[in-house]
């Protein structure tokens, strides 16, 4: 991320220095993508520190960083060169083959101690899809050790990986006790909106696949539309054809992976039923069983 960082500066002032293929608007994206990349940098340093997963921020800004520049990058190339503006153009070439590989680094599985400190990485619990990066959940690369396993052999209970952490009962009485401690219980709905705080995260999420998926979808016909009106001139624009075959290509692919995170996001409900019935049934059982849930505090009393 920091030589990409360092190229990027490169090539603004590169452009700044040529007139040819530079404008104030063209300026001020670039200054802003130095800046993006700056916060990518950082957040970068703190994933690698703190998380023993990719960053799925970092993941979406690198993502839709090598979408779209390939347009900037085909942009430039067509324009008119001199021996000065070839030089910011192969410097920006290079910037988007950088974040390509950034990507593709970013997009590793996290095992071994390379996204985090090794005494975070040598107490991992929980299913492997938890510290699987974006892409990896997206595309279901983590399960290719499951599949292979059961290529090679007849597959065991053994073999399967270990169960998500959210889904034991003790992680989550823990987790929604200590909020519901914090309302009143005599008030109405408390234990409802103790729930959706809990939950705040995974709701919001939920969301944006859908509004993504909503997208990609309407945008197919302004396409069509598009594709019609190109193919109704005498003399096409070659140029503008390239154009519709990329976004074409853009849309199918952000249907794709919008609709398989919509799906993902559907089977929530289903988990958070689980999720739920993981966490009032141990509470609503204590006081006939005999056990005991999390108490949150000295004074907190069962039932």
């Amino acid at each position: 991320m920091a030589s990409l960082f360092a190229i990027q500066l490169v090539f603004l002032a590169l452009r700044v220095q040529e007139q040819s293929i530079s404008s104030d608007a063209s300026l001020a994206a670039d200054v802003l993508v130095s800046t993006a990349t700056l916060a990518a940098c950082t957040v970068c340093i703190l994933t690698h520190q703190r998380s023993p997963r990719s960053s799925t921020l970092l993941g979406l800004y690198l993502s839709a960083s090598v979408i779209l520049g390939v347009a900037r990058v085909r942009t430039l190339w067509l324009l008119p060169l001199d021996q000065g503006s070839l030089r910011a153009v192969v410097i920006l070439s290079a910037a988007q083959a950088l974040s390509a590989v950034t990507l593709a680094l970013e997009s590793l599985e996290s095992g071994g101690g390379t996204k985090a400190s090794n005494s975070t990485s040598d107490h991992k619990v929980g299913s492997p899809e938890q510290y699987s990066s974006l892409w990896s959940r997206a595309t279901f690369v983590w399960l290719l050790s499951t599949f292979w396993t059961g290529y090679r052999k007849v597959i065991s209970l053994d073999d399967l990986p270990p169960l998500d952490t959210r889904l034991k009962s003790d992680e989550m009485c823990r987790e929604l006790t200590l909020t519901w401690a914090r309302y009143d219980h005599r008030v109405r709905y408390s234990l409802l909106r103790a729930s959706f705080r809990t939950y705040l995260s995974s709701f919001v999420l939920a969301i944006i696949p859908r509004l993504c998926l909503t997208a990609f979808t309407f945008a197919q016909p302004f396409l069509v539309n598009a594709t019609l009106r190109l193919m109704d001139r005498p003399d096409p624009d070659t140029n503008h054809g390239k154009g519709l075959i990329g976004a074409w290509a853009l849309v199918y692919l952000g249907i794709a992976v919008s609709t398989h995170f919509n799906y993902q996001y559907q089977s929530f409900s289903i988990y958070l039923t689980y999720l739920l019935n993981g966490k009032y049934l141990p509470r609503c059982q204590a006081p006939y069983t005999g056990t005991r849930t999390f108490d949150p505090s000295p004074n907190y009393e069962e039932g």
